[in-house]
């Protein structure tokens, strides 16, 4: 009997040891396949990362190429005619690839305007497309002054020159293009056309050098225009105007003299007594063949 519990004692031992033996393997192995799978999923989230670096860089890849090679070109300004005393203008286009047939829509609108107006625009072959605008335009000359005056007292005298650019607040237009090709419309983005393109393509730019002698109290005034182009507007006459209060108390007309041969540069001139007038605002006003006339106060 004694026998047979020591035998029975000894199994019990191996079969723990073989148990312990068995749950020291399972550990091992458990801790291996975790630490594998640790290593897995670091390498599945390093593959992720670097699979969202590669597709970002080939969204902005992709972005540039979409800018590169837009479908349609900005619009420029193609043209400028005076026609009856109203302006029209010719705007310009590409339609890269372009769907033959396929009808092509320009739609604008002014600077504080909410709806856009259509127009058909017509081909004039290899992708290209224009529209005349022929509405009335807030269009004006760019012109700069240079005031230089002339003043003492007591024998003395002193020389104080103001130099104004005209600061011309240029009108914009926004503006997109639709294609129609079939049941599909393509449209580009709204971009912007800057308006004092088009008053330089109408009115050559003016430059004007007043010199008012405050002793002799006279004004001296050379004005000059600068044509650049054979569609533009010409002066028809040019004055100062001097005023007391709302009413115009004295005039003096410039008269052309001088100028290049060619016509590019054509100069106007004055000299205007003011001695016995009195006014406290002068300007100088210009006149166009088209009609229209444009105002500068001299300060």
């Amino acid at each position: 009997m004694e026998r047979l519990i020591r035998i029975g004692i000894a199994l019990l031992a191996i079969s723990l040891a073989i148990n312990a033996a068995l749950v020291t393997k399972v550990n091992k192995f458990n801790n291996t396949m975790n630490m594998r799978l640790d290593t897995i999923h670091n390498e599945i989230n390093a593959v992720r990362s670097s699979n969202q670096q590669s597709t970002d860089r080939i969204n902005q890849t992709m972005n540039i190429v979409e800018t590169e090679q837009r479908w349609v070109t900005p619009v420029d300004i193609a043209g400028i005619k005076q026609e009856g005393g109203n302006t029209a203008v010719l705007l310009s286009w590409i339609i890269k690839d372009y769907p033959g047939s396929a009808p092509v829509t320009f739609h604008y609108r002014k600077q504080g305007e909410t709806d856009f107006i259509s127009q058909q625009a017509a081909s004039v072959g290899d992708g290209r497309f224009v529209v005349e605008l022929k509405e009335e335009l807030e269009t004006e000359p760019y012109w700069k002054t240079a005031v230089h005056y002339i003043g003492g007292g007591n024998g003395d005298s002193k020389t104080n020159i103001v130099a104004e650019e005209a600061g011309r607040e240029h009108q914009s237009m926004e503006y997109y293009i639709t294609v129609k090709d079939g049941s599909r419309l393509k449209s580009s983005e709204i971009a912007s056309l800057n308006m004092g393109s088009i008053s330089d393509g109408i009115y050559a730019p003016l430059a004007c050098g007043v010199t008012i002698d405050q002793e002799r109290k006279i004004y001296e005034i050379d004005l000059e225009e600068f044509i650049s182009s054979p569609g533009q507007v010409r002066l028809n006459g040019a004055y100062l105007e001097a005023y007391n209060g709302d009413k115009r108390v004295g005039q003096t007309e410039l008269i052309e003299s001088g100028g290049k041969p060619d016509g590019s540069i054509r100069n106007f001139r004055a000299k205007y007594d003011y001695s016995s007038t009195t006014f406290d605002r002068s300007f100088l006003r210009v006149e166009y063949e088209n009609g229209e006339q444009f105002k500068k106060e001299i300060r």
